[in-house]
């Protein structure tokens, strides 16, 4: 067992969540909606140089009915969903009971 990129990607996440949920309560006062766009808008940006880059590299997804519909389904409930209710739950009892 080796510690490889996986690894330091995924340490690199639970870093990086860890840090947003510490920031949420200090988040703009701003509609729960509206914050979750501007996240999303934000992810969708740091994400879209590698995923030019895969297309100018010649890889592709394949067409496929069930490539739409797992980003949906990814994009809705995990995603959407999930944000709102933690953030929520964030505003209704706080940062550190959430956390639980």
């Amino acid at each position: 067992m080796t510690f490889n990129r996986g690894d330091a990607a995924a340490l690199l996440g639970v870093l990086l969540y860890s840090l947003y949920s510490t920031l949420l309560r200090k988040r703009p006062s701003m509609h729960q909606l509206s914050f979750l766009v501007v996240l999303f808008a934000v992810g969708a940006a740091s994400i879209a140089i590698p995923y030019a880059a895969e297309i100018a590299g010649g890889r592709t997804m394949e067409a496929r009915i069930e490539v739409p519909m797992a980003i949906l389904y990814v994009g809705i409930f995990p995603s959407l969903l999930a944000y709102f209710f933690f953030n929520r739950a964030v505003d209704l009892i706080g940062v550190s009971r959430a956390s639980i």
